[in-house]
């Protein structure tokens, strides 16, 4: 019989999530990120007599899902991104990170913009501001934050 194992636990306050090196914080509550892919890694054709054959896409792209409480200072920070970035003619774009410094998960990106403003709305609760924003060359990893397999 197996040992028992300790429980994982996940804290948001064990990560770091930074966009050209600042670290960012005030999030809302629930989901403060997502990371998506904006496409499948492979095209895959099957063959009349079942032959599989597949062409890389080339794709590393991803769709990033910021959210701030409209009181976090950080929204100035996104803001300054994306007007920086709309207001150059050549565009700007920042290195991204998340990293959970109690697990293994990591998605880093050198190429991070946001890619338009949140909707804004005001008035007696506090509300979010959703960044939709976008990464290239976006590199993965989920690990988990749990004790890792000896299988591994």
């Amino acid at each position: 019989m197996s040992p028992p194992i300790a429980p994982s636990t996940f804290s948001l306050a064990g990560t770091v999530i930074a966009v050209g090196g600042v670290e960012l914080s005030g999030f809302a509550d629930g989901d403060v990120l997502t990371i998506e892919p904006n496409g499948e890694a492979f095209n895959i054709t099957v063959g009349a007599d079942g032959t599989v054959a597949r062409a890389s896409t080339g794709n590393s792209l991803f769709k990033i899902g910021l959210s701030l409480l409209q009181t976090s200072p950080y929204n100035a920070k996104l803001s300054q991104t994306y007007l920086s970035d709309t207001g150059s003619p050549t565009g700007l774009v920042y290195p991204f990170l998340f990293k959970d410094l109690n697990g293994l998960d990591v998605f880093t990106s050198p190429a991070f913009w946001v890619n338009s403003v949140p909707k804004v709305g005001r008035g007696n609760k506090i509300n979010n501001h959703e960044w939709p924003c976008y990464a290239a060359m976006g590199k993965l990893f989920l690990g988990g934050n749990g004790p890792t397999p000896k299988a591994f």
